[in-house]
């Protein structure tokens, strides 16, 4: 009985530590898990900040790489002829041709009084009574709009013969803008360069001038590319001269 007793009690105890032994293990169960869950979340939290570090580096190194490329077109660009685009219907792109456009109207050679006239510009009545002698050419002389849009023409009288000169050829034209007028021409040549130009810009399109003067006043920032037709000098040529940088003067001569 004694024995059967003491078992009791045996069974009791092992019973006891058995449900200690569960508790035991539901306890490190349960810790395992939250810790097991602290874990993920602190794996996860930390690979998607190194995820949002690596696509913000990703992109900070792309859009670095795309402004450097752009940055090095811009450079690229900047060393390419532009000439300056236009949409006036100029029969050839050759400035040989000496053809040019004046308020948007293209000129083609040989010219004379009355296409200046046509466009509404007025030479001095006096000059018209003038007579130009064989093999001769005129100085300038002014035209003007009546809106106040002024510039200079040449005769040229390449005959044997006396003539009129509202019955001679234009020998040349000279336009220049000028602050002091409220009005300028609008000056185009066939290959795109008008006023406004700079000098790179002008060699971009025309090459590199026959003649070239620079002022050595360094009060006065004054150039000259002169532009010969058949090389030489007395020939037809197209004069440009700029202030400050800038294109303000353009100079036609047809010798022919």
């Amino acid at each position: 009985m004694r024995r059967m007793k003491k078992f009791a009690t045996s069974i009791v105890l092992v019973g006891i530590m058995c449900g200690l032994a569960a508790c035991g293990n539901e306890d490190k169960e349960v810790t395992t898990k939250a810790t097991t869950e602290a874990t993920t979340v602190e794996i996860s939290e930390a690979t998607e900040e190194k995820s949002e570090t690596e696509t913000t580096e990703a992109t900070t190194t792309e859009t670095k790489a795309t402004e450097e490329e752009t940055s090095e077109e811009k450079t690229a660009d900047a060393g390419k002829a532009q000439p300056k685009k236009t949409d006036i219907n100029f029969s050839t792109d050759d400035w040989k041709s000496l053809e040019f456009a004046l308020d948007g109207k293209v000129y083609t050679w040989p010219l004379t009084l009355a296409d200046v006239e046509g466009a509404g510009f007025k030479l001095d009545d006096d000059y018209k009574s003038e007579t130009l002698e064989s093999n001769r050419y005129t100085t300038s002389v002014s035209v003007e709009s009546e809106a106040g849009e002024r510039f200079y023409i040449r005769f040229k009288n390449f005959t044997d013969k006396d003539k009129n000169l509202v019955d001679c050829d234009l020998y040349g034209f000279g336009f220049e803008v000028d602050d002091y007028y409220d009005v300028n021409p609008d000056v185009t040549l066939c290959n795109g360069v008008t006023f406004g130009m700079s000098v790179d810009e002008v060699k971009a399109i025309m090459g590199e001038p026959d003649y070239y003067y620079e002022s050595e006043d360094s009060e006065i920032d004054r150039k000259e590319m002169d532009y010969y037709v058949t090389g030489k000098s007395y020939d037809s040529t197209i004069d440009l001269s700029f202030t400050d940088g800038k294109l303000d003067e353009i100079d036609i001569v047809n010798a022919e």
